[in-house]
């Protein structure tokens, strides 16, 4: 950076590169960038756990928290933005849904109900009797019980590790002696005498008898046994249910985003010591209208007085135009879950984007989940015999299952990490849970050529995209002079060397690739809300549409509204009408279509991808044609996209806005 141009140059705002994975925050002070701190660290990873409602544990420690219990983790949520896609928690307050019982479990309920144990809480002790064990073990040996018996086995060694479970000897000595002593009477006695104990020896719980035995029950109530049927528990259990104290926590992905946006403005006033007001948020350069509106909002949610919306690669072009000038760059941006590419031109200060083009389901996401899938978890198969490619195949219950893909998931993302910098990685992921139900180590190395071969896709899909960049833009490779990378992901060797391979230009890394983008944001938020001249002369930067925006109409057609490269802020405005008479609704679907691709006319081509949805209702009857259906686009300077509808009538009259219902899928 030039020396002193910014000296003065001190404000309340941030620049927040918003990542999938992981989130930078970057200010300016004493006339250089800076980062936020999160446990003193640059980074904090997207992710938050839900202890409660209210208690929200973020960054490392949630990932680290994820790993006991995955089902109250959230993560990669910025994939999910403009969806209508919900998060749903569910927690139960502990102290007051506490079981104070002690159950015996009698073999029958086992065969009728192998699932049983599932129905405890892990405040319940629970006694099976050995003899319990050996008529399972029988059962197993016979055709019609093998298979029920066998998985009730199983479920009782795999409940071990989270419920209070004791295998318990008979104690025949307490028993009347005048109880029947045939055979089964025998296998019953040993069996009510464990739950005999623990009424005799343990008042500070009740003592319950599981079974659907009618003569086991009779001989309880004579040894003063409480027991109870298994349809009688499932009662109790519903009832437990209903008078429980339960909450929900439903969410969206933009309510996620607030969340951690509020908990990153919060920690920026602790670290910059001064209240932050303001910021910039960068999004990826595919990022629809939609999603971008979602994230402004979720940041004015957050408690920011403003917030403006900058383009990923756009905010890479600020952070290198300080030290290029008159040069076309190729801006490379793998982040953790989106890929983009962008070709910009640096003149005189002035930053144009001539294309872009990206993968929204292609980033480090996506090389985390190899290293999870087709290597650790081809491990643990080897080594364990647990198969955790399908739940049911592995024979782990719902919650094991999770922790297991969730401790994996932590072991390969820093595996991926370690990989960037050094030739291999020891992987050592302990209290990893087998199909037998024990607890187990996975340790093995892994090398960085093994790794590299199996990204080898991915490698290949990024580069893809950079191809057809750069073949549907008016560039030539030979025209490029600087290729500039971002994004956590560019950091593995054989990304960048892949791309050095392929365009014949070395990738330049004078600054951070973790760093830039927030660094670029923080250039732009200088430009909204600094009071120096000399920043709005620096850098100067031309708000035209990337991409073209329209909708579809009848035969599935793209019907264009706003063409890319058109000046922004623009509203344009577009009528339509009716098909038919007496029609009460109306659905409008919208698309964009990125440059490069205008012969693509059908909503379905390749280069066209679908952003919302204007459903409208409570139409007056009317024949065809007597209607006007104004649609009117405003695209703003954040690229956030403003749908307005209006709907006439035959004589220009606004319709009756009471009886209209316009409703955005997006806000659903």
């Amino acid at each position: 950076m030039e020396e002193a141009i910014f000296d003065e140059v001190e404000g309340t705002f941030v620049g927040i590169d918003l990542g999938t994975s992981n989130t930078v925050v970057s200010y300016f002070k004493n006339s250089d960038f800076h980062q936020v701190k999160f446990k003193g660290k640059n980074i904090i990873p997207s992710a938050l756990y839900f202890e409660t409602r209210d208690k929200i544990i973020y960054g490392d420690k949630a990932l680290k928290k994820g790993v006991v219990h995955p089902e109250f983790l959230l993560k990669e949520f910025k994939r999910d933005l403009g969806s209508n896609r919900k998060y749903t928690f569910d927690f139960v307050d502990e102290e007051n849904s506490r079981d104070d019982s002690i159950y015996i479990i009698d073999t029958n309920i086992f065969i009728e109900e192998p699932d049983i144990l599932d129905s405890f809480n892990n405040a319940a002790l629970i006694k099976i009797p050995l003899k319990v064990i050996d008529e399972l073990q029988f059962r197993k040996s016979k055709p019609e019980t093998s298979d029920v018996a066998s998985y009730a086995l199983e479920q009782i060694e795999k409940s071990k590790l989270t419920l209070q479970i004791e295998i318990c000897e008979s104690h025949d000595d307490l028993l009347s002696q005048d109880l029947d002593v045939d055979k089964n009477s025998l296998n019953d006695n040993k069996i009510l005498s464990v739950a005999k104990y623990f009424t005799l020896n343990v008042s500070s719980h009740i003592t319950i008898l599981l079974t659907n035995d009618t003569a086991l029950r009779l001989k309880s109530d004579s040894e003063n046994v409480v027991s109870k049927k298994l349809s009688e528990f499932k009662n109790d259990l519903a009832n437990e249910e209903l008078n429980s104290t339960r909450e929900v926590l439903i969410l969206t992905p933009r309510d996620a985003a607030c969340i951690l946006l509020k908990h990153i403005r919060e920690e920026s006033e602790k670290h910059i010591g001064e209240e932050v007001l303001n910021a910039v948020i960068t999004v990826p350069a595919n990022f629809t209208p939609t999603q971008i509106g979602q994230v402004k909002e979720a940041g004015e949610l957050a408690g920011f007085e403003e917030i403006a919306i900058q383009k990923e690669p756009v905010a890479v072009g600020y952070a290198y135009s300080l030290e290029e000038q008159d040069k076309t760059i190729l801006v490379y941006d793998f982040g953790g879950g989106t890929f983009d590419a962008s070709i910009l031109q640096v003149k005189d200060g002035t930053i144009e984007v001539l294309a872009i083009d990206g993968d929204p389901r292609l980033g480090g996401a996506d090389v985390t989940k190899i290293v999870s899938e087709q290597i650790i978890y081809e491990e643990f198969l080897d080594e364990h015999d647990t198969d955790l490619f399908d739940q049911q195949e592995s024979g782990l219950s719902s919650i094991d299952f999770l922790k297991n893909q969730q401790a994996i998931s932590v072991a390969a993302e820093q595996a991926k990490i370690e990989l960037s910098d050094y030739d291999s990685s020891e992987i050592n992921i302990a209290n990893l849970i087998s199909s037998e139900g024990e607890i187990v180590n996975l340790q093995f190395t892994l090398d960085r050529k093994r790794f590299e071969d199996e990204i080898s896709d991915i490698r290949k899909q990024s580069l893809d995209v950079v191809k057809t960049l750069i073949s549907n833009s008016e560039i030539e490779i030979k025209d490029i002079d600087e290729i500039v990378m971002a994004g956590g992901t560019s950091l593995i060797p054989s990304i960048r060397h892949s791309l050095e391979d392929t365009l014949g230009i070395a990738p330049k890394q004078s600054i951070d690739s973790s760093l830039v983008i927030s660094q670029g944001a923080v250039l732009e938020a200088m430009k909204h809300w600094s009071k120096s001249d000399t920043v709005q002369e620096k850098i100067i930067y031309n708000d035209n549409a990337l991409q073209d925006f329209g909708i579809g109409i009848k035969d599935n057609r793209f019907d264009l509204l706003i063409e890319a490269g058109t000046e922004l802020p623009t509203r344009q405005t577009q009528e339509y009408t009716t098909e038919r008479d007496n029609q009460e609704s109306l659905s409008i679907e919208i698309f964009q279509r990125k440059k490069g691709y205008v012969n693509a006319i059908k909503t379905f081509d390749k280069g066209i991808e679908y952003i919302d949805k204007i459903q409208i209702s409570g139409l007056p009857h009317r024949n065809v044609g007597e209607l006007t259906i104004n649609v009117t686009f405003e695209l703003t300077k954040d690229d956030a996209l403003v749908i307005n509808v209006d709907v006439l009538d035959s004589d220009n009259s606004l319709c009756n806005e009471n009886t209209l219902n316009v409703a955005r899928a997006s806000d659903a």
